[in-house]
């Protein structure tokens, strides 16, 4: 007998059936990695490029870095559990190192944000948002 778990698990993969498969690790890893790789280095050098030209505020880059931090948890997961079905072990671990530099990256990101705000985000230039530089 099925409970409401399980009904309301049916009633999401009858929804979005990729992130459900891709979650679960029933996809090949090319189909969740790949598409995932590239929106997720275009959103973050398209929030760099935002600050760089001052079009960007410090909270709207914090808020960029988060949601792309959750999504990059989902990539991760759904990564790890799909590359053990790979036919070659040399993908299984490129796929699995990206995802660990990627987290490396936010890492980096994240000292920025704390160490050096006023230089990175070009505070001189911010009156509206000069607050959020310290």
């Amino acid at each position: 007998m099925p409970t409401t778990l399980h009904e309301d698990s049916e009633h999401f993969r009858s929804v979005a059936p990729y992130f459900y498969d891709a979650w679960y690790g029933q996809l090949p890893l090319w189909q969740v990695f790949w598409p995932f790789c590239i929106v997720l280095n275009v959103l973050l050098a398209g929030g760099d490029w935002l600050v760089r030209n001052t079009a960007f505020s410090v909270p709207s880059w914090d808020t960029l870095l988060l949601t792309c931090l959750i999504t990059t948890l989902w990539w991760t997961i759904a990564t790890w559990r799909m590359s053990i079905y790979t036919g070659h072990r040399m993908w299984s671990a490129a796929a699995r190192l990206v995802t660990l530099a990627a987290f490396l990256d936010f890492g980096f990101r994240i000292f920025i944000r704390i160490k050096f705000p006023r230089i990175f985000f070009d505070c001189q230039g911010m009156f509206f948002d000069y607050s959020s530089c310290f």
